[in-house]
């Protein structure tokens, strides 16, 4: 059995390389639009650009580290990618068919961005929303690790 201790840095390393590379790629992506909305458009506070940034870098992470936990489980990449997408566009289908769902929903932090983002402000509920995926998202980081730490590896 491999040590807990060994899988950790290695679980780690790889969701912050894979998060470092997706949250460059949509804050580069997110100040272009807002750089374009404000000359073409309208004056969006930058406050507001950057609380909505956060939120939407939040769900980024639950993808990352979602990604990262079907990665450990599943061997075959085809598999590893149905998963992921089916999964992860649900989560983003459902938002907003019943606050409970939204509540316990990672998807909904790009709601909160979007909401930032046209009403400059953000709802009572994204605290506790923000909370919960924080707690899907250390639930992937054990889940990982216990599978990767108990897990019996073929020397096929």
């Amino acid at each position: 059995m491999v040590s807990a201790t060994l899988v950790l840095p290695h679980i780690g390393g790889k969701i912050v390389s894979n998060y470092l590379i997706a949250a460059c790629s949509v804050a580069i992506g997110y100040l272009a639009s807002y750089l374009y909305v404000n000359y073409l458009f309208t004056d969006v506070p930058f406050s507001h650009m950057i609380t909505g940034l956060l939120f939407y870098l939040l769900w980024v992470l639950f993808i990352v580290s979602f990604s990262t936990m079907i990665s450990a489980i599943f061997h075959s990449q085809g598999i590893i990618a149905l998963i992921s997408i089916v999964f992860l566009i649900g989560c983003r289908i459902i938002v907003g068919l019943s606050p409970i769902i939204d509540q316990v929903n990672p998807a909904n932090m790009s709601k909160h961005a979007m909401e930032t983002l046209i009403m400059g402000s953000v709802d009572s509920n994204a605290m506790g929303n923000v909370l919960l995926t924080l707690v899907w998202i250390l639930l992937t980081l054990f889940v990982t690790n216990y599978w990767i730490a108990t897990k019996k590896f073929n020397h096929e």
